[in-house]
């Protein structure tokens, strides 16, 4: 192969690599726009109250989506771009304590034995996706059957049906480290 051959070759390689990866890119955007706006919807405005003084302060730094207030307390659905976009901030009426979660997702622990892909066609019956797995410590992580201030609480009751394949599904928690600034916010 001559020298010009060899550079119009590399040179068709790249034009069809750069091709690819622009595909690849753009159908991730597209789903991840398509998945958000199932979330915020078409220009939502959020009207309700702000979120107290006592939640930690990185959370003002979101967009708040949706509120609900609840006999033991009040919850709120803070929208980020980052690692957790959709955060759920639960207060607790009776104690005055705050728990912070993924609003958008479910932790479940499978049983010994079990494996994750028993879940797909429930999941597919609840309308849900997997969105992580780890078979080696039996967990899944899935969306939420529903979008709102009572995803995280819909989706545990849906999958009450189901219970006996399952040790246990729980929110999926964020922690907060102490003194320092993440910079994808969050630490689990």
């Amino acid at each position: 192969m001559k020298g010009n051959e060899r550079i119009g070759v590399f040179i068709i390689g790249m034009l069809i690599g750069c091709l690819l990866v622009s595909i690849l890119v753009s159908r991730r955007e597209a789903f991840k726009e398509a998945s958000d706006a199932t979330w915020t919807g078409p220009g939502i405005a959020f009207e309700g109250p702000p979120l107290p003084d006592e939640v930690e302060p990185v959370l003002r730094e979101g967009r708040l989506l949706y509120h609900s207030v609840l006999p033991e307390g009040a919850v709120w659905v803070v929208g980020f771009t980052d690692r957790y976009p959709f955060v759920r901030v639960v207060w607790n009426a009776q104690t005055n304590t705050f728990e912070y979660m993924a609003a958008d997702q479910v932790v479940i622990q499978m049983h010994d034995g079990v494996d994750v892909a028993v879940l797909k066609p429930i999941l597919d019956k609840l309308g849900v996706r997997m969105r992580m797995f780890n078979r080696r410590e039996n967990v899944a992580v899935i969306g939420t059957v529903s979008s709102g201030a009572s995803a995280v609480p819909d989706t545990l009751v849906a999958l009450e049906a189901y219970a006996d394949l399952f040790l246990h599904a729980s929110p999926d928690p964020i922690r907060f480290r102490e003194g320092e600034r993440q910079g994808l916010f969050f630490s689990r």
